[in-house]
Formats: structure tokens, C-alpha cells, sequence
């Protein structure tokens, strides 16, 4: 049974895991951020070295069988940069010293596809096939690919230009209201008291040092999307306002990236699957409506999709697609019960 490796790579963690075809995990390990815009490609090949040396310790005979690596790397859309991630992989994995002492190599070249994370993150519910994925986590990003291999793409340019939809959108609104309402303007609203409880400060003065003084600004920000849920699930008609508000953008940015890549499709009558990624659809049940909103008549064409396996996950479906080996159905409970 053909043994593959999968890599799912961002800005704060990559993890690896080696699988056979069945979706049995072999070994699994994490390391630091390979998102080369954000670490660069010497920190990339480092933190690759990492990866392979933790996974050939886990099971060395595994490692030496895997005929295949998928990675979807953050920050790797662009060709030459993918190609470049694809050279690391190779010549890390193949050869790796370790203070001087080597590794022995793998027994022959082993095959490597570098896509982008959005990639392997509609695997891990399509299982290889066609349709769209919503990640909405700190960021907020809609892309898509056709049964042809066309893809396509809506939103992710950054916090500053768009992201809508995010939690730093949540997040931001929700000081947005918290701000207003202690200049004076008439707004009645529990996010107050919890946003001064989040950061455990006083006044409302006092949120800028907490926010800004110690980095992170964005993900600190985004953090205060969970407050947003409770104070909306509660009842407080701010928080309710600001979830209707996200939810809509990205029932819009789903809509816009359909209307792009599959409107042949909808003249078939087809549904297309819609795989929700990231930490904000843990309150699935508050967005729901609001997406159905933004989506207006195309709400009929999809079905939601929350998938059972992580990222991850969807790497090693890349890596057998790319073997064109078949995804049974019986591969998502092998590697959920095996996976760590």
C-alpha cells in the first residue's frame, strides 16, 4: 500500500504526517511557521530539516517508503516561490545532516507537489474533488477549484484591505462599538465589560497599551471574536449587529467566487460542496443564517460542509490525487482514529 506524506504549513505551525493510502497514520509531527513571506526560505528549509528528522524518528521505515509529498504551504501561491519551497523539500527530505552526522538518504527521489494552504484545506472535506473553501480564522479567504483543474479566488488580501468576514473583522468591530460607546455616542452594549475583562484592565484608555505594546496586534484583535459570539448568543443586539454584518460578507464572497468559476455548473443543476475552514465556524450555528443571507439565491446551490480531518489531512488526499490513487471511503475514520 503506497505511503505519502502530507504538510500542512502556515504562519505559526507545520505539521506533517505520514499516512498510507487507507488513511492510516505512521508518524505525525509539528514545528514552526513555513510561510516564507513571513519567516523566509532559510527558516523554511530549517524548520523542514525539523520536520523530516522528528517524522524519520517516529518510523524510519516508513519514512524511507513515502513515494509522495503534498505540501500546502502559506505564502506559496506564487509559481517561483512554490518551486522553490519544492526544491527544499526535496533536497531536505532526500539528504539531511544533523550535527554532522548523516542521515541516510531515501531510497530513491521522491515525488513533491507545493500548492498553497486553501488547497489542502478544500481536501479535507472535498477528499480531492471539486468545489469551494471558506477559511475564516484570524484572515478570511474564499477559493475554489473546478472538476478541470480551474481555480479561482475571493478575499484573503490582508486586514488592512479586506478580510471581511474574519475574526479580525469581529474583533475590530467589536472595539469599533466599545470605543463609540465610551466617547459618548448612544451605544448599549456588553462588549464593553467584556472586552475590559478580556484584556483585565479598567478603562477603556487602557485597551490600546494591551493591544499594542506587546506585538500580535491582528491576532489579539481576532481573539476577541469569541467575546462577540457569547455577547451575541446572550442576546446583546451590538454583538448580534456585528456576527449578521461578517456572516453576510462571506455568504457575498462565497457568491462571487460561485458566480466566477461555476456558473456552467449551476446550469446543470448541480450543488457544490462548500468546505468551512477555521476557527470562526465553531459558532456555525450563529453564522449559518447569515451566510444563507449573503449567499441569496445561491443558497440552494451549495451544501456546508464541516470537515472530520484537519488540513492536514487534506494534504495527504493531494498527495494520493497527485498518485492518482483513489480516496475510499473508509479514509477519513482510518486517519481520525490513528491521528493523534
Amino acid at each position: 500500500m503506497a505511503i505519502v506524506l502530507g504538510i500542512d504549513g502556515g504562519g505559526t505551525k507545520t505539521t506533517g504526517v505520514i499516512a498510507r493510502a487507507n488513511g492510516e497514520v505512521l508518524a505525525q509531527a509539528s514545528v514552526g511557521a513555513t510561510n516564507p513571506n513571513s519567516v523566509g526560505l532559510d527558516k523554511v528549509h530549517e524548520e523542514f530539516g525539523s520536520l523530516f528528522k522528528k517524522l524519520q524518528e517516529i518510523d524510519d521505515k516508513a519514512y524511507r517508503q513515502v513515494k509522495h509529498i503534498f505540501a500546502g504551504i502559506a505564502g506559496a501561491s506564487h509559481p517561483e516561490t512554490a518551486k522553490e519551497i519544492a526544491r527544499i523539500l526535496q533536497s531536505v527530505f532526500v539528504k539531511m545532516q544533523d550535527n554532522d552526522t548523516k542521515i541516510t538518504p531515501h531510497e530513491e527521489d521522491v515525488r513533491v507537489t507545493v500548492t498553497h494552504d486553501a488547497v489542502s484545506a478544500l481536501y479535507s472535506g472535498t477528499l480531492g474533488k471539486e468545489g469551494i473553501v471558506q477559511i475564516a480564522g484570524t484572515g478570511a479567504v474564499a477559493f475554489g477549484m473546478t472538476k478541470d483543474g480551474k481555480e479561482g479566488r475571493v478575499g484573503g488580501w490582508g486586514h488592512l484591505f479586506s478580510d471581511h468576514g474574519s475574526g479580525y473583522s469581529l474583533g475590530r468591530d467589536a472595539l469599533e462599538k466599545v470605543f463609540l460607546s465610551y466617547d459618548g455616542h448612544p451605544v448599549e452594549t456588553m462588549l464593553t465589560k467584556k472586552v475590559l475583562a478580556h484584556f483585565d484592565v479598567k478603562k477603556e484608555p487602557d485597551i490600546i497599551r494591551a493591544v499594542y505594546h506587546q506585538g500580535e496586534e491582528k491576532t489579539k484583535i481576532a481573539e476577541l471574536s469569541k467575546i462577540v459570539f457569547d455577547a451575541a448568543e446572550l442576546g446583546d443586539v451590538v454583538a448580534k449587529d456585528i456576527v449578521a454584518k461578517n456572516g453576510e460578507a462571506l455568504g457575498k464572497t462565497i457568491h462571487l467566487l460561485i458566480d466566477k468559476l461555476f456558473s456552467d455548473k449551476l446550469q446543470q443543476h448541480g450543488k457544490i460542496i462548500v468546505v468551512l475552514v477555521g476557527g470562526l465556524f465553531h459558532r456555525f450555528d450563529l453564522l449559518k443564517e447569515y451566510i444563507a443571507k449573503g449567499l441569496g439565491a445561491q443558497e440552494k446551490t451549495v451544501v456546508f460542509n464541516l470537515p472530520k480531518i484537519p488540513p492536514v489531512g487534506g494534504s495527504v488526499v493531494g498527495a494520493l490525487k497527485a498518485e492518482q490513487i483513489e480516496v475510499k471511503e473508509d479514509f477519513v475514520s482510518t486517519f481520525k482514529a490513528t491521528l493523534e
